[in-house]
């Protein structure tokens, strides 16, 4: 699979910009065309009623958007804001379901509670597609010469690690980690993992980390802050059997703690 088509979501989060340039940068390497998903998130409880105020602030965000994709291959505004919560998140994943790759943003702090603060992990696990997940902090660029790839043997992980293959390039600086409960549950295929990214241009060592079953998520985003990685790539997963904790408080817990893009299948 090539990418030839990228969806980001838009809203009016500080953050919406660093995404929507991200996406933009990813349709200029991969001569792609970009749908921006467009969602109302000002109104506390839902979407609200757009009045001319909202309406303007809509152009302005369409005007951005044209503007920052000149010259892509194709571009195309869709305009949710007129949808209430659950149908917008609804219409999103729809969208999602039909492009290469799909950018979001990590729900910034003060957001829990809101509907579409839980975009991403609705994504994640209903469109069927990779989703890039950016941080709510921090300036990133998609070039991700250092992938982090966690590992464990399940179809979740696999999807990314195919994704993953048509977003990250030739990386040079590629590590696969694999976490276990002891040195003697350490997955083999992790290894393999190594030579399967090999065949693909992309050079790669392996590491087991152990750990106990309370820290395991900590210990995964604290290997991919000391490894210097720019992008962490793993299953998106929605019950239990990720690594040693429940999939679903996993896949949670590093969307709210994530410091670097990650990049999820599922």
């Amino acid at each position: 699979m090539s990418i030839k088509t990228v969806a980001v979501h838009i809203d009016q989060s500080v953050r919406a910009i660093a995404r929507l340039e991200i996406a933009v940068a990813l349709c200029r390497k991969h001569n792609a065309y970009l749908i921006g998903l467009y969602t109302n998130t000002a109104a506390p409880g839902g979407n609200a009623p757009e009045s001319k105020p909202m309406l303007r602030l809509i152009d302005q965000w369409k005007a951005d958007f044209e503007s920052r994709a000149t010259g892509l291959a194709g571009r195309e505004w869709r305009n949710f804001s007129h949808l209430e919560d659950p149908d917008a998140i609804e219409a999103v994943v729809t969208a999602a379901r039909l492009a290469d790759l799909v950018v979001v943003g990590q729900a910034e702090p003060g957001s829990k509670g809101r509907v579409l603060s839980s975009i991403p992990e609705i994504v994640i696990l209903n469109a069927g597609r990779p989703v890039l997940v950016i941080p709510y902090a921090g300036d990133y660029r998609p070039d991700f010469t250092s992938p982090i790839f966690a590992w464990k043997d399940t179809k979740e992980a696999a999807h990314a690690l195919k994704d993953a293959l048509h977003v990250i390039g030739d990386a040079k600086n590629a590590r696969v980690i694999s976490i276990e409960h002891s040195e003697d549950d350490a997955d083999a295929t992790g290894l393999r993992v190594v030579e399967h990214l090999a065949r693909h241009g992309i050079q790669a060592t392996h590491k087991t980390v152990v750990t106990d079953e309370v820290g395991v998520m900590d210990m995964l985003l604290s290997s991919v802050s000391d490894l210097d990685g720019d992008v962490l790539v793993m299953g998106g997963h929605a019950q239990s059997g990720f690594l040693l904790h429940d999939r679903g408080k996993g896949t949670r817990y590093v969307l709210e703690h994530m410091t670097v893009p990650v990049l999820m299948s599922s």
